[in-house]
Protein backbone atom coordinates (compact mmCIF):
# COMPACT_ATOMS: atom_id res chain seq x y z
CA UNK A 1 0.00 0.00 0.00
CA UNK A 2 1.37 3.40 -1.00
CA UNK A 3 1.73 6.04 1.72
CA UNK A 4 3.96 8.94 2.60
CA UNK A 5 5.29 10.75 5.60
CA UNK A 6 5.95 14.44 5.52
CA UNK A 7 8.16 16.87 7.29
CA UNK A 8 7.47 20.47 6.50
CA UNK A 9 7.07 20.80 2.73
CA UNK A 10 8.90 17.57 1.95
CA UNK A 11 7.10 14.23 1.37
CA UNK A 12 8.75 10.84 1.88
CA UNK A 13 6.84 8.19 -0.12
CA UNK A 14 6.96 4.52 0.91
CA UNK A 15 5.06 1.27 0.59
CA UNK A 16 3.65 -0.51 3.63
CA UNK A 17 3.32 -4.28 3.97
CA UNK A 18 -0.36 -5.22 3.70
CA UNK A 19 0.11 -8.21 6.02
CA UNK A 20 1.66 -5.96 8.63
CA UNK A 21 -1.31 -3.63 8.42
CA UNK A 22 -3.86 -6.44 8.63
CA UNK A 23 -2.20 -8.91 11.01
CA UNK A 24 0.31 -6.82 12.93
CA UNK A 25 3.86 -5.67 12.38
CA UNK A 26 5.40 -8.91 13.68
CA UNK A 27 4.23 -10.91 10.61
CA UNK A 28 6.18 -8.87 8.08
CA UNK A 29 10.00 -8.75 7.89
CA UNK A 30 9.88 -5.56 5.79
CA UNK A 31 7.26 -3.36 7.33
CA UNK A 32 7.84 -0.54 4.85
CA UNK A 33 10.04 0.19 1.85
CA UNK A 34 11.11 3.47 0.34
CA UNK A 35 8.95 4.02 -2.75
CA UNK A 36 11.92 4.90 -4.92
CA UNK A 37 13.67 1.60 -4.17
CA UNK A 38 10.75 -0.65 -5.06
CA UNK A 39 9.61 1.46 -8.01
CA UNK A 40 13.07 1.40 -9.60
CA UNK A 41 13.23 -2.39 -9.17
CA UNK A 42 9.81 -2.80 -10.78
CA UNK A 43 10.62 -0.43 -13.62
CA UNK A 44 13.88 -2.27 -14.31
CA UNK A 45 12.04 -5.59 -14.50
CA UNK A 46 9.35 -4.09 -16.75
CA UNK A 47 11.99 -2.75 -19.12
CA UNK A 48 13.76 -6.12 -19.20
CA UNK A 49 10.56 -8.11 -19.80
CA UNK A 50 8.85 -5.73 -22.19
CA UNK A 51 11.57 -4.07 -24.21
CA UNK A 52 10.46 -0.94 -25.98
CA UNK A 53 8.01 -0.03 -23.23
CA UNK A 54 8.86 2.65 -20.70
CA UNK A 55 11.72 4.26 -22.62
CA UNK A 56 13.91 6.03 -20.05
CA UNK A 57 13.74 9.53 -21.54
CA UNK A 58 10.01 9.29 -22.21
CA UNK A 59 9.45 7.93 -18.68
CA UNK A 60 11.31 10.80 -17.04
CA UNK A 61 9.14 13.33 -18.85
CA UNK A 62 5.89 11.79 -17.55
CA UNK A 63 4.31 13.10 -14.38
CA UNK A 64 3.76 10.62 -11.54
CA UNK A 65 0.08 10.13 -12.36
CA UNK A 66 0.90 9.06 -15.92
CA UNK A 67 3.74 6.80 -14.73
CA UNK A 68 1.33 5.02 -12.38
CA UNK A 69 -1.20 4.59 -15.22
CA UNK A 70 1.44 3.10 -17.51
CA UNK A 71 2.66 0.62 -14.90
CA UNK A 72 -0.89 -0.36 -13.92
CA UNK A 73 -1.57 -1.11 -17.58
CA UNK A 74 1.42 -3.47 -17.75
CA UNK A 75 1.63 -4.96 -14.24
CA UNK A 76 -1.14 -6.91 -12.56
CA UNK A 77 0.56 -7.43 -9.19
CA UNK A 78 3.84 -6.63 -7.43
CA UNK A 79 4.97 -8.68 -4.47
CA UNK A 80 7.96 -8.28 -2.21
CA UNK A 81 9.52 -11.05 -0.15
CA UNK A 82 11.13 -9.18 2.73
CA UNK A 83 13.11 -12.22 3.93
CA UNK A 84 14.68 -12.87 0.53
CA UNK A 85 14.58 -9.18 -0.44
CA UNK A 86 13.12 -10.09 -3.84
CA UNK A 87 10.48 -8.44 -5.98
CA UNK A 88 8.00 -10.60 -7.88
CA UNK A 89 5.89 -9.21 -10.69
CA UNK A 90 2.82 -10.64 -12.39
CA UNK A 91 2.39 -8.98 -15.78
CA UNK A 92 -0.91 -8.42 -17.51
CA UNK A 93 -1.30 -10.41 -20.74
CA UNK A 94 -0.08 -8.58 -23.82
CA UNK A 95 -2.93 -7.30 -25.93
CA UNK A 96 -2.99 -8.63 -29.44
CA UNK A 97 -3.07 -6.13 -32.30
CA UNK A 98 -6.54 -5.74 -33.85
CA UNK A 99 -5.49 -7.74 -36.94
CA UNK A 100 -4.47 -10.72 -34.82
CA UNK A 101 -7.69 -10.51 -32.80
CA UNK A 102 -9.75 -10.58 -36.01
CA UNK A 103 -7.80 -13.61 -37.24
CA UNK A 104 -8.67 -15.47 -34.03
CA UNK A 105 -12.41 -14.74 -34.36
Amino acid sequence: MYAYASKGERKYPYYVCRNAQQKGWAVCPSKSLAARTIEEAVLGRVRAARSGLCDRSEWEQMDRTRQVEVIQGIVERVGYDGSARQVSIRFRPLELPAVAQEAQA
